[in-house]
């Protein structure tokens, strides 16, 4: 879906727990191979271009845009190998209002009453899905993801952005291609410990701890006020250009050569 009203998350807090103890995740192992692009490519003469995209994870053309990104990027180095791309995930809570985890057709369904629109809406999913190898399964359950943003921004802060990159990579598969609720916290705690080999129970403290949901709150509350960003996806680059909506793999490509060339010239 890419439309939301801007708001502040209403849900209950949850219990207090002391934040788990700070230490230094190995991630020399952890690969990818379909999303090598996710991870920013290193090159010996650098040229910096960084990038945030805002996403949810109850967001299919989020995960879309993702694809889309990604080709783009790929495009891109491939032709200029010295360019890096630095990415960072960040979070926006698409149903603020959403308290709990219901039917995902009927989640769908309460946004888009009208059941003709809804299923060509959900048509033009399937065909731009189609063309990245994603086919999305709207049989499960979804509910609110701030507990899935939370353990995004824990690998980002334990593991920096490939940790990050990967994170998000395997929550969005589960939830939108595998029909599984990431608000789930058992889920969440499969993901993290089948995906990343994190301990369970690190993961149970970290969703649980209040202050990781502050920084969360505080972050999706900085996007709205200060960045302007009303729906996802939305894709930044160098903190000046908003690309908001999907977009074709060529819109990136297209503003990647024109920073480019900018940079050249200065």
């Amino acid at each position: 879906m890419t439309t939301a009203t801007p708001a502040r998350s209403i849900c209950s807090p949850i219990a207090r727990h002391k934040p788990i103890p700070a230490k230094t995740w190995n991630v020399a192992g952890w690969r990818d191979g379909g999303t090598k692009m996710l991870i920013p490519h290193v090159s010996t003469q650098r040229m910096l271009i960084p990038v945030e995209v805002y996403i949810d994870f109850i967001c299919p053309w989020c995960y879309i845009e993702m694809r889309s990104l990604e080709a783009a990027m790929d495009k891109f180095v491939l032709a200029h190998p010295e360019v890096e791309f630095e990415v960072t995930w960040r979070p926006f809570y698409l149903a603020p209002m959403l308290r709990s985890s219901c039917k995902t057709l009927d989640f769908y369904g309460s946004a888009m009453p009208d059941e003709a629109k809804l299923r060509a809406l959900l048509e033009r999913i399937r065909v731009a899905g189609a063309q990245y190898g994603l086919a999305f399964d709207y049989s499960g359950r979804i509910g609110p993801t701030r507990n899935a943003h939370k353990l995004a921004a824990l690998a980002l802060r334990r593991g920096g952005r490939q940790a990050q990159a990967l994170m998000v990579e395997l929550l969005m598969k589960t939830g939108l291609v595998e029909g599984k609720d990431v608000s789930d916290a058992e889920v969440l705690a499969r993901v993290a410990a089948e995906g990343l080999g994190l301990d369970r129970d690190d993961v149970f403290l970290e969703l649980a701890d209040d202050d990781a949901t502050r920084r969360v709150d505080r972050e999706v509350e900085a996007a709205q006020e200060s960045r302007g960003i009303e729906a996802v996806p939305c894709v930044t680059v160098l903190g000046r250009f908003k690309v908001g909506g999907f977009q074709d793999s060529q819109v990136f490509t297209d503003l990647f050569a024109k920073i480019y060339d900018e940079k050249l010239a200065q």
